[in-house]
């Protein structure tokens, strides 16, 4: 799955996070921080959480050129990973944060493109239904 680790994550009062400095916060940082956490683990779970946290910082360079819906998309990443991340991220981050991750991650590609058919379907239903109401209109005047 693609995540867009650079988006902003946004408060519980719509109003964009920001870190201690006034900056806004994106996603790929909140993930990178819940990942590099210094915790009692054996150093093979720490390379791995290290490693994952820079295929985060580097999907930040990686885009879709066929995106239609301009989204920037990053790297692939698997369910495991995600699933590891969105554990750290509840461990270490705020109710709210997580809550946000949470709903970002479990959010698939599917619902975007869901409404990408549907825009289609739409415009095609919209072209088909003018074409017979024009053929309809030449018929019966």
């Amino acid at each position: 799955m693609k995540i867009d680790f650079e988006q902003k994550l946004k408060g519980p009062w719509g109003e964009f996070a920001k870190d201690a400095a006034g900056k806004e916060v994106s996603l790929g940082a909140i993930c990178m921080a819940a990942l590099l956490v210094n915790e009692q683990i054996e150093p093979a779970e720490k390379l791995e959480r290290y490693n994952l946290a820079n295929k985060v910082q580097f999907s930040f360079d990686e885009q879709d050129p066929n995106d239609e819906l301009g989204v920037r998309m990053g790297t692939e990443f698997t369910v495991q990973e995600l699933a590891l991340i969105e554990s750290l991220v509840g461990k270490h981050q705020s109710t709210w944060v997580y809550g946000v991750v949470h709903g970002v991650f479990n959010s698939s590609d599917l619902d975007k493109e869901k409404a990408i058919i549907d825009d289609r379907a739409q415009r095609l239903l919209d072209e088909t239904g003018q074409t017979l109401l024009e053929s309809h209109n030449s018929r019966f005047g």
